[in-house]
């Protein structure tokens, strides 16, 4: 390391020394200039005791004023200054300036006339004209304003009065809780009988359709049986025809009723439907060969859970060949 200014370097008898503003390194023969920083007066290099010093003079020299300067600021502190006045003569400039003009000109400065006359005439609004727009921009009346502008009159009452006020306030209030609450509870109580006629009603209502439905399924089903047994015996007078007589085999263990053994092949060759007399189409291989219509072996079936019947088409050619 070396001085900064001398660049001499530092040794045991060269000691190295920091410039307490800067704060550079230098030896003790630089460091010989004295400035008070502070409280103290420190050694400095050169470079800051010339800045140092410079600022110095310049704060002193514009600090530093003059009598006549304090004796101004005194008066202008005691007796501050006041806008100038103002005076506005009347000109006859433009009454002059008339003379000799054209009509154009005349009807040009008539029209600045006019304009300053009216500049003139403009007045502040007075307290009746600010009520009104302050009201138009609230949207409310100019009573309710003038109500709210005027002060409150403060009534003194007594200590007994105040009381009996506060009472009064305290009954109102809890007369007010008491009927709010009796119109609650029968509110309420409303809505429970309500709720408990819907009820009722639903209930009916289900369990008069529940025994609707169960009188319709009655009633179709009992309709079902008694077409059948009609269309059965209408079957059993069409189909009457004599018997055959009987037949004996040479064994007499053997007897074999030839007329029933017709009368069923008859029965089963005939290509009517063996409940309502319509042309048959399907044959059941579950019922021994019956002839049914759509409608009747849909019914039928169902009703008696014989839906797992075999099926086969019925041509009533075949039948009749």
């Amino acid at each position: 390391m070396s001085c900064y200014a001398c660049l001499a370097k530092f040794s045991f008898f060269t000691r190295e020394y920091s410039c307490p503003n800067c704060g550079l390194s230098y030896c003790s023969k630089c460091l010989r200039e004295k400035v008070t920083l502070g409280e103290k007066e420190k050694n400095v290099c050169s470079n800051c005791h010339k800045k140092l010093t410079s600022n110095i003079d310049q704060m002193a020299s514009s600090n530093v004023d003059t009598p006549d300067l304090l004796v101004k600021r005194l008066e202008t502190l005691e007796n501050p200054a006041k806008p100038p006045i103002t005076i506005f003569r009347h000109s006859n400039r433009l009454m002059n300036l008339k003379s000799g003009l054209s009509s154009q000109d005349k009807q040009i400065l008539e029209r600045l006339e006019r304009l300053k006359a009216e500049r003139t005439a403009t007045l502040l609004p007075d307290e009746s004209e600010i009520k009104r727009r302050l009201a138009l921009l609230q949207d409310r009346t100019e009573d309710s304003i003038s109500d709210k502008s005027k002060p409150h009159k403060f009534v003194m009452k007594s200590e007994q009065e105040q009381v009996n006020d506060l009472l009064n306030q305290y009954m109102a209030e809890t007369g007010l809780d008491v009927e709010m609450q009796d119109e609650g509870n029968q509110a309420i109580d409303e809505i429970r009988d309500r709720l408990r006629r819907l009820q009722t009603s639903e209930t009916t209502s289900t369990t008069g359709v529940g025994s609707c439905l169960q009188s319709d399924d009655g009633d179709e089903i009992t309709t079902k049986i008694i077409k059948r047994a009609i269309a059965e015996g209408q079957l059993e007078k069409r189909l009457e025809r004599p018997k055959c007589e009987e037949y004996e085999d040479d064994d007499d263990d053997d007897d074999i009723d030839i007329s029933d053994a017709d009368e069923s092949r008859e029965d089963s060759d005939l290509p009517w439907c063996i409940i309502c007399n319509e042309n048959a189409v399907v044959k059941c291989l579950g019922c021994d060969g019956h002839l049914y219509c759509n409608t009747c072996f849909q019914q039928g079936h169902e009703f008696f859970n014989m839906e797992d019947h075999k099926t086969v088409p019925f041509n009533r050619r075949d039948s009749l060949s």
